[in-house]
């Protein structure tokens, strides 16, 4: 089984022990070969470090060019985690959007299609309330079109 995910940025994330806590209890529970996702601030990263802890194979998509990513999405107090997420596990990008089209819903589904080319059984992961983020719905609703499994920890 293949876990695809996103999740809150730092900002909303609150107390990082409990939703790492969260996160460890969920990837041992469920026994995932892989874990497909971004790498913003937040959730993302503590998905992508717990991972590698419990070596799970983290494949990283990004919705837009590395540098920009990193810019956008990833703030001053995350981006050493960040730096050493991608040096650890590479990354791939999703491709480029059309004028007038939103990269990060484009990267939701490209995330998800991943997922579904590694393993036909995928679970989407997302650790954020509903509605606490148009992104993180987006991401249910793509994987939801897809057929795929949605699961919450928020």
């Amino acid at each position: 089984m293949v876990v695809a995910f996103t999740g809150r940025r730092s900002p909303a994330l609150g107390d990082e022990s409990v939703v790492r806590e969260r996160l460890h209890a969920y990837l041992t529970r469920s026994g995932p070969t892989a874990v497909v996702g971004a790498a913003a601030c937040g959730a993302d990263l503590l998905v992508l470090e717990e991972a590698l802890r419990l070596e799970i194979d983290p494949e990283v998509v990004l919705p837009t060019p590395l540098a920009r990513f990193r810019a956008e999405s990833v703030e001053p107090d995350w981006r050493d985690r960040f730096d050493a997420v991608i040096a650890t596990t590479g990354h791939t990008e999703a491709a480029p959007v059309a004028a007038g089209e939103d990269p990060f819903t484009a990267g939701n589904d490209a995330i998800l299609r991943a997922a579904l080319a590694a393993d036909e059984d995928v679970v989407a992961l997302i650790l954020a309330a509903p509605g606490e983020s148009e992104y993180t719905e987006d991401f249910a609703r793509t994987a939801g079109a897809l057929g795929i499994p949605v699961t919450r920890l928020d």
